[in-house]
């Protein structure tokens, strides 16, 4: 077996993880697209197919994406209207009214368990034993994502949790490298400008708030390393239909067409429709 991917996030595991999404790879496909379907079927109270209690992708689009702050917000800094200090501050977010938002309500208190895990495993085994095995991949996920977003002072932080999201998915989609640190911190600061415009996701509960995270992180975690996996093996056929999944899981949060989202050296760019 290959040497896991030492991506910013899945420094530290072994090759447990990794193996497991190999020896599980086409049922791991068939569950993910499966679940894509349900969602895109599903009602906005039912959405990705498993026990979900409020309607993110719904509100996501509408209060977030459709303000195209973020794509504002980065045109700027890619044409130097403002240079490199355009992105708004971390600590202090301005909103375009010139008012700040308070990135504590994009915070949440962990209950100490995790809330979809069991859900997610059932959903993606088709065994007692495949499903005991994805316990394991996902636990993994979950406790590297965790260790990774606390050295970088960002635990249990959805702002930062969807710039993981973003990054990670869009550059398994176009084939990139793996983002920088720097770029998912970046990142997460025109996220938090466009959720302050909005003033989406803070009234979310703190469960709502773990049940999201856990989402995030799972769907982009178990995506990202059966690319990796497949890449290399060199399974053309599994590299495209990940990169496939990389765009659901794009689309399924913004409602844009993945084409037109990417993360470059000028941070996330959403280019304008046709």
């Amino acid at each position: 077996m290959p040497p896991l991917p030492r991506s910013w996030w899945f420094r530290a595991r072994s090759r447990t993880a990794t193996a497991t999404v190999s020896r599980c790879g086409a049922i791991l496909l068939l569950a993910l697209f499966s679940i894509h379907g349900s969602e895109a079927r599903a009602s906005s109270a039912d959405s990705w197919g498993i026990p979900w209690n409020n309607p993110v992708s719904a509100s996501l689009s509408t209060s977030v994406w459709n303000n195209w702050t973020i794509y504002q917000l980065q045109q700027r800094q890619a044409q130097g209207a403002s240079g490199p200090a355009s992105a708004p501050s971390a600590s202090q977010p301005a909103t375009p009214g010139g008012t700040t938002f308070d990135e504590s309500s994009l915070r949440f208190h962990a209950t100490g368990t995790r809330l979809l895990l069991h859900a997610l495993a059932n959903k993606i085994g088709q065994t007692p034993a495949q499903q005991e095995q994805m316990v394991a991949v996902l636990n993994a996920l979950f406790q590297e994502f965790d260790k990774q977003a606390a050295r970088l002072g960002m635990p249990n932080d959805l702002a930062f949790d969807l710039s993981y999201f973003l990054a990670q998915n869009a550059t398994v989609f176009h084939g990139g490298a793996d983002p920088k640190d720097a770029q998912f911190l970046d990142l997460r600061a025109t996220v938090l400008a466009a959720v302050g415009q909005s003033g989406g996701l803070g009234n979310l509960t703190d469960q709502q708030k773990q049940e999201f995270h856990e989402m995030l992180v799972a769907f982009t975690g178990l995506v990202y390393l059966g690319y990796q996996d497949a890449m290399k093996r060199g399974d053309r056929e599994g590299v495209q239909s990940y990169r496939r999944l990389a765009g659901l899981n794009l689309k399924a949060i913004t409602h844009i067409e993945p084409e037109r989202i990417n993360i470059t050296d000028q941070g996330l760019t959403i280019r304008p429709e046709p």
